[in-house]
Order: structure tokens, then C-alpha cells, then sequence
């Protein structure tokens, strides 16, 4: 095998370990290299292999926490709306209590999936402090009940 060959697919085995996550049996099978090539090649380049996987797990985390600031973002929009909608409701216009749960419910979700942190740069300080900077730190989980 010229060296040029066995370069490329190298960089073959590569993608396909360490992005695809392949098992040896299906890579040998599919750029036909012996296993054993391909278990020597992964200790030769474990270093790259573990870089390629941690990138790839920094994707996928990033992906993560995308999908659940849109669903945060979701629950924000409907509470906005419940909020509302018990704004311009009289009394008189029951299932007014049907509502306020709802209210209740979305509040105690967002409360779940927000901390709030008030600091000054120096020190943390209190919400009667409000004219300070306030800083808001979003959890990367969302909690729904």
C-alpha cells in the first residue's frame, strides 16, 4: 500500500470512529482494512481520536442546550399569553381560576429552569438593591413537571 493510500484512509478511519462511531468489524469491512490494522492505527492515533470525539461531544451539547432554549423560549411565549389573556378577563368571565393555574404552573416551570444571580462585580447583593447590575443565568436543563 503506498503511503499516500494508507494516509487517506487513515483520515477514513478516522471520520468513521471517531465521528460515525463505527465499531472496527464495520470499518474493516467497508475500506477493507484488516481489524488489526485498524486497532493498531486507533492506539497510533488515540490522541486524534479523542479530539475528534470531544468536538463532536461539544456539538452535540451545543445542539442540546439549543433545543431547550426554544422549548424555554416556547414556555415563555405561553405564558406571556395566559398572562395575558387573565389580564383582560373580568371576573365575571370564569374559568378565571382555570387560568391563574395555568399561571401558576408555567411560573413554577420557569421558576425550576431559572437562577438568578445579583451581583454588583464585587459581591452578590439582594433584590432590594435593584440599582445595581443584575446578571440572570439560565440552567441548561429544562424541568417540566
Amino acid at each position: 500500500m503506498k503511503k499516500e493510500e494508507k494516509n487517506e484512509l487513515k483520515e477514513l478511519f478516522l471520520v468513521k470512529r471517531g465521528i460515525e462511531k463505527k465499531s472496527f468489524d464495520t470499518i474493516s469491512k467497508e475500506i477493507n482494512v484488516s481489524k488489526q490494522t485498524l486497532i493498531n492505527w486507533n492506539e497510533e492515533m488515540k490522541d486524534k481520536l479523542s479530539l475528534i470525539e470531544g468536538e463532536e461531544k461539544e456539538k452535540s451539547i451545543e445542539k442540546f442546550r439549543q433545543i431547550l432554549d426554544k422549548r424555554l423560549e416556547g414556555i415563555f411565549a405561553l405564558y406571556e399569553k395566559v398572562e395575558n389573556e387573565i389580564s383582560v378577563r373580568s371576573l365575571e368571565d370564569i374559568p378565571y381560576k382555570t387560568l391563574f393555574d395555568i399561571k401558576i404552573q408555567l411560573e413554577g416551570i420557569i421558576n425550576k429552569n431559572t437562577s438568578f444571580i445579583y451581583q454588583t462585580g464585587e459581591s452578590r447583593i439582594d433584590l432590594e438593591d435593584i440599582g445595581r447590575q443584575v446578571n440572570i443565568k439560565v440552567n441548561n436543563t429544562l424541568y417540566i413537571d
